[in-house]
C-alpha cells in the first residue's frame, strides 16, 4: 500500500510504522527483508517522496502558514528517515542487494545531501 501515490500521509505514517515494527527494527539482518521483491518499489516510492519534497516543497514552502508543507516535512524528516535508518542499519548489504535497490539507494543518498544543503540554506 505504501507505493500507492494517492495514499494520505497519515495512512503512510501508519503503514511505515507497521513496516518498521514488524520487519525493520530487529536485532540482526533479516534475509527476507533485504531480498524482498517489493523492496525496490518501496525504495523508489520513498525516493520519489523525498525528491518531491526537496524539489517542490522545500524551496518555496512557508512552514509557518502551510499545514500541508509541515505535514510533508514531518513525514519526510521523521517517518521516512526512521524507516530508511532501520533498513540501512540492519538489512542493506551492498554486496547482496539487487542492482535496482543499490541504484535507488545511491539516489536517496544524493537527495539526502541536497536536503541537508537546502535546509541549512533556509535556516540562515
Amino acid at each position: 500500500h505504501l507505493t500507492l501515490r494517492d495514499l494520505p500521509i497519515p495512512l503512510r505514517i501508519n503503514y511505515l510504522a507497521v513496516l518498521d515494527e514488524a520487519y525493520l527494527v530487529t536485532e540482526k539482518h533479516v534475509r527476507e527483508v533485504s531480498h524482498s521483491e517489493e523492496l525496490p518499489a518501496l525504495l523508489a516510492e520513498l525516493h520519489r517522496v523525498i525528491q518531491d519534497f526537496v524539489e517542490e516543497v522545500l524551496p518555496w514552502a512557508n512552514f509557518i502558514e502551510e499545514e500541508d508543507a509541515v505535514e510533508t516535512a514531518s513525514f519526510v524528516c521523521f517517518n521516512i528517515m526512521s524507516t530508511l535508518t532501520s533498513y540501512y542499519h540492519k538489512h542493506y548489504k551492498r554486496s547482496q542487494a539487487c542492482e535496482e535497490a543499490t541504484r535507488i539507494s545511491e539516489q536517496i543518498g544524493e537527495l539526502l545531501l541536497r536536503l541537508k544543503a537546502d535546509s541549512v540554506g533556509q535556516a540562515t
